[in-house]
């Protein structure tokens, strides 16, 4: 099995690319101001679910190392992006180039599932009110592992209040999941799934040291995704996750973020790690 340390040359391009964009803003902002405001303190594994908007507009290049329960190895490159078009509105996708040492076949490698999706913040003072929609694009190969090669969607709704002291978010929502039929190229027959209704939920909070810097944790859970559970197909299981994060906000418009989380079930991965570099305005 190859080690995920054997990182391919597209990956490492993609990596460039990734940065590049994010990098030079970050820099031209040194000399400015280093107080985020509240809503561009965002949580790096529930950005999505989290009932905040964007500003204007962010941009995040972002990677993930995954060991996951079946004992595959995994990692991820890619963009997260969200813009908001008109007031408490967002729309944002990620994608990513993924990296998979699988334990039954080698490795597989290439484009992920794309997720999109757009959320309007229908109540804003004292707390916050959005509802969502989420919409899973079979943009990687199934036959890979690398996707689930249908279209899935999700709807939720979130809630959030920015203190002094903290910034406290909590959401729930549904998906529907198509069947599937996985893993042709991996173990030379196709695995298929009847898909389910899942239910998500989960919550964060986050803690500013400083200007500069802020602390998180937030716990992810949904059921599974599909009538059958198999331990090597992902969403077949349960996931349960915790994440503990990290924030450094270099100026007004620039972030750090890391973070590790454990899975606390199979349909977790065991651990990863997250890293990335957001320019938000």
């Amino acid at each position: 099995m190859r080690s995920i340390r054997s990182i391919s040359a597209p990956v490492l391009a993609l990596a460039t690319a990734l940065m590049l964009p994010v990098v030079t803003p970050a820099q031209s902002q040194s000399a400015g101001a280093t107080t985020a405001s509240p809503d561009d303190r965002r949580f790096i594994q529930i950005f999505v679910q989290d009932a905040a908007i964007v500003e204007n507009l962010w941009i995040e290049g972002q990677m993930r190392i995954q060991s996951l329960s079946n004992g595959d190895d995994v990692f991820r490159i890619g963009p997260v992006f969200a813009f908001s078009p008109l007031d408490r509105l967002e729309i944002g996708g990620r994608i990513d180039y993924i990296d998979r040492a699988v334990r039954f076949d080698g490795s597989e490698s290439g484009l992920g599932d794309t997720t999109a999706w757009a959320k309007w913040q229908f109540f804003h003072n004292p707390v916050q009110f959005t509802v969502g929609v989420e919409l899973y694009l079979p943009t990687g190969d199934e036959d890979q592992l690398l996707g689930t090669g249908e279209f899935d969607i999700g709807v939720f709704g979130a809630v959030r209040k920015n203190l002094d002291e903290a910034y406290i978010t909590g959401y729930f929502g549904f998906r529907n999941n198509g069947d599937a039929t996985l893993g042709a190229d991996v173990f030379n027959n196709d695995v298929r799934l009847e898909g389910d209704t899942s239910i998500f939920l989960g919550g964060g909070v986050m803690l500013p040291i400083n200007d500069r810097f802020a602390l998180s944790g937030e716990l992810r859970v949904e059921t599974e995704r599909y009538e059958q559970s198999v331990e090597f197909i992902e969403g077949a299981e349960s996931l349960i996750d915790l994440t503990a994060g990290g924030y450094w906000y270099l100026s007004r418009k620039a972030t750090v973020r890391a973070a590790i989380a454990i899975g606390l079930d199979d349909g977790a991965p065991d651990w990863q790690l997250i890293g990335g570099f957001a320019w938000h305005y």
